[in-house]
């Protein structure tokens, strides 16, 4: 005799994991409800259905078809990606644009969506009028025009639009980073590395579900238990997007972006019309030495100037010909090599010393080292105590 639910080796991990991943899709939209960020509504949202295609699975597992062979469960068992993607989509622009918010025109991304939801229950509507349908598991619309011919397009389709927003997400996610240096003097390197991992593994993940069908349709047919390996790995993937979604400092990044405004400045804008000149940054940053704080911002600094922060990186562009980040970063280049030619070698790693001169990881010091001097800091130092 069958019986739901059955945990078994099969059931029990993917179930264990899918409770993980209601947990974080609560915490998500508790905070949305709490501060209001659209960002957390979003993946709130996308754990939300990506938990669900994980459930309709395990259930399987846990025995509901044997349980329950009449069960009009498949109606509801919807393939997700035409939301998914636009969702991952306007996620990724929540937290690299700060004043990012929906318009109307934004309805149209989730059409298809709209569309599948309306055909599954007229479907559903109208094989429930059929004569015997309490007795089959599947009434006959569903089985004679679903599977045999609509279900194969729509999930080629749907697998098609995911790949696109997969593919406009990272673009945006490109932007976004060329932006962070213009706007930071430091990478902030963990919260663009979880928007690229967030990328990263829903690009996955759209790898393996072609693989699998790929080997299911062209090598060798797989079984309901050969897809549960990549359930599986799906499964893992919602921890991870959950903690680290979670506790990653977005807010922090949008609220300094929304300070520095708008860095869409004409090439018109003549220097005289500022309050300030290069000259006159460069004389004071050596005199302030604002560049040893390693928080410092495009807004922060220009605060300090008493200028607006689009002004600023105008002048460094048109002057400098380089942006904030690399502005700031040689500053402290070279103030590391005067404390290094001061004998602080002597009594400091190379490292302590970088991080007092405002870099704030040991990636970022030797890339801008080498970048602006020619060589590591070791062998500058090295080179140094030959001479």
């Amino acid at each position: 005799m069958y019986v739901f639910p059955n945990f078994n080796i099969y059931s029990t991990p993917l179930a264990i994991l899918f409770v993980w991943g209601l947990v974080f899709s609560g915490l998500f939209l508790i905070r949305y409800n709490k501060l209001r960020n659209l960002s957390d509504l979003l993946i709130g949202s996308i754990l939300l259905i990506h938990t669900y295609d994980r459930i309709t699975y395990t259930i399987g597992f846990m025995g509901w078809y044997d349980t329950y062979p009449e069960t009009k469960i498949n109606y509801f068992l919807i393939d997700t990606f035409f939301l998914l993607g636009p969702l991952i989509y306007f996620y990724v622009k929540s937290v690299s644009q700060a004043k990012f918010r929906f318009k109307t025109k934004d309805i149209w991304h989730f059409v298809p969506m709209i569309l599948v939801l309306l055909y599954r229950i007229i479907m559903l509507i109208v094989d429930a009028n059929q004569t015997g349908f309490e007795n089959v598991q599947n009434g006959w619309l569903f089985e004679q025009l679903h599977m045999k011919f609509l279900d194969e397009i729509l999930y080629n389709i749907s697998i098609f639009s995911l790949g696109f927003y997969l593919l406009i997400s990272f673009q945006v996610y490109l932007k976004y980073r060329k932006n962070l240096h213009d706007l930071f003097a430091s990478s902030h390197k963990r919260e663009l590395k979880w928007l690229r991992n967030f990328i990263l593994v829903f690009a996955l993940l759209f790898l393996m579900i072609n693989v699998f069908k790929e080997l299911d349709s062209s090598v060798f047919s797989l079984s309901y238990r050969d897809f549960w390996w990549g359930h599986l790995a799906a499964a893992l993937t919602m921890i991870y997007l959950g903690w680290q979604g979670y506790f990653s400092d977005i807010q922090r990044l949008l609220s300094e972006q929304e300070a520095a405004g708008s860095l869409q400045i004409s090439s018109s804008t003549a220097d005289d019309s500022y309050p300030i000149n290069m000259e006159e940054i460069k004389t004071q940053m050596l005199t302030n030495k604002w560049y040893l704080n390693p928080n410092l911002t495009l807004a922060g600094l220009s605060k300090e100037l008493n200028i607006q922060a689009h002004q600023l990186s105008s002048i460094l562009n048109k002057n400098e010909s380089t942006n904030f980040n690399d502005f700031v970063n040689q500053y402290r280049v070279n103030e590391v090599k005067e404390q290094i030619k001061e004998g602080k070698a002597k009594d400091y790693t190379l490292l302590t010393i970088a991080y007092d001169c405002g870099f704030n990881s040991k990636a970022s010091f030797n890339r801008n080292f080498k970048k602006w001097h020619g060589s590591s800091p070791s062998d500058f130092l090295a080179h140094l105590s030959a001479s």
